[in-house]
């Protein structure tokens, strides 16, 4: 009797065997649609993070450029306040050119003709 209960008990886990093959089978490939996915995102991820990094460095850049312009002009200015005061001097008013006189002297003709 005992000789018969593992004869079927073995019948049995035989019968079982293909099913569990498939299982198995499809668990491995779950398995490896995951470990892809993962790896995609974390490339994805990678990559965004080296954008984002490059975008802030460029900023960055931007910032430090601006910033040294803006000192470059303060100290110019700095400069030409120093030129004027050492000089004695104001700021002329700005010159009229040729082009502007011309104008002028002819409406100047003109009230003289009539």
């Amino acid at each position: 009797m005992r000789v018969q209960q593992l004869e079927q008990k073995l019948a049995g886990i035989e019968a079982e065997g293909p099913k569990m093959k498939k299982e198995w089978a499809e668990v491995e490939r779950l398995a490896n649609e995951g470990v892809s996915r993962v790896r995609s995102e974390m490339a994805m991820s990678v990559v965004e993070s080296g954008e984002r990094r490059c975008s802030q460095l460029d900023f960055s850049k931007a910032e430090l450029r601006l910033r040294l312009e803006r000192e470059k002009r303060t100290q110019l200015e700095r400069q030409v306040e120093e030129l004027v005061t050492n000089a004695g001097m104001t700021v002329p008013p700005p010159v009229m050119r040729q082009q502007d006189e011309e104008p002028a002297k002819q409406k100047i003709f003109c009230h003289s003709k009539g």
